[in-house]
């Protein structure tokens, strides 16, 4: 899906959220030019303490492998 998709599908479902009284919670992670910088092990640990985990977690720590 192209970032122009996603931006729409994003949009449609904020708006149709609201009509429905519902809230949203949206994250945006730029990973462009910041991999190689990234402290691997203490963002995992940072992970846990913000109890992110499941397929998140695991979808992170491949990503970071």
């Amino acid at each position: 899906m192209s970032t122009q998709n996603s931006l729409m599908r994003f949009v449609q479902d904020v708006k149709q959220g609201f009509n429905h009284k519902k809230s949203t919670l949206a994250v945006f992670i730029d990973f462009k030019g910041v991999y190689n910088m990234v402290w691997r092990s203490k963002l995992m640990s940072k992970f846990n303490i913000y109890e992110v985990g499941g397929n998140m977690l695991s979808w992170f720590g491949r990503f970071l492998a």
